[in-house]
């Protein structure tokens, strides 16, 4: 196991506020009793790479702390940005189940914390278990929706409004949040934005800087904060709180409800 990063030391298990949406939470809970560091942790620094498109799939993984990307090459060779994974987003499953090298490849965005489950031992906990492997199933079907709205976005939504969802989206899966509490801040490169958005970095600068001067985003470098979320949500055709956050399904009630 590679040595902390001191500023994301100090989390456990029992008391992340993403354990509900963590697989491994699930699969390979840590002893009732422990209060620590859960085993099979990795500390990742920015733009360290966690694994490559085409490699052998050992491990599936969990994000604890930071953001991890999932990127694909494109048949031009330019970077495409497949999903930005929060805390509590599994990585590495779809390959593992369907007996494949990686399809992308995995890269810390920020400083990051991933727990970490060899694929001998996840396997086996699956066969062990039918009501986690359902879990696992739902898990994986929603993760195919989502695919599904990201396609019709790309197609049918101008690129202001995939800005403004990829923005919500974004703030949202940070985490749960108290009522009246702003999103939190994003810290996101113009580079990143734009490949996850299928277009280019001027593009993209052109797009933050109409919103910056809406007064609907704040902006210093990589940083963004939203400063008028019911504008941004306008913009990106989001009401009532509800975006791509809102069918992602807890690993942890699939398992429940199977």
């Amino acid at each position: 196991m590679n040595a902390p990063l001191p500023h994301l030391v100090g989390g456990t298990c029992a008391r992340c506020d993403h354990r509900d949406r963590c697989l491994l939470y699930v699969v390979d809970p840590p002893p009732a009793s422990h209060d620590g560091q859960p085993p099979g942790v990795q500390w990742l620094r920015a733009r360290q790479t966690l694994f490559c498109e085409g490699g052998p799939v050992l491990s599936v993984h969990c994000v604890c702390s930071g953001r991890v990307k999932l990127s694909k090459v494109g048949y031009g060779g330019e970077e495409f940005i497949l999903q930005v994974c929060e805390p509590g987003t599994s990585i590495g499953l779809p390959a593992i189940l369907a007996d494949t090298p990686h399809q992308a490849t995995a890269e810390a965005l920020v400083d990051s914390c991933v727990r970490t489950l060899d694929r001998a031992t996840f396997e086996a906990r699956l066969a062990q278990t039918p009501e986690l492997a359902l879990g696992v199933m739902r898990h994986l079907a929603l993760g195919l929706l989502l695919a599904h709205e990201r396609l019709v976005e790309l197609a049918q939504r101008g690129v202001i409004t995939r800005a403004a969802h990829l923005l919500v989206t974004m703030a949202e899966e940070a985490g749960p949040r108290a009522p009246g509490v702003a999103l939190p801040e994003i810290q996101l490169r113009r580079l990143d934005m734009a490949h996850m958005l299928g277009t280019t970095p001027e593009t993209v600068s052109r797009v933050v800087s109409k919103l910056r001067a809406r007064g609907v985003l704040a902006v210093h470098r990589d940083r963004i904060r939203i400063v008028d979320e019911r504008k941004l949500r306008a913009i990106a055709g989001i009401f009532h709180g509800l975006g791509l956050l809102a069918v992602v399904f807890p690993i942890a009630q699939a398992v429940a409800a199977a």
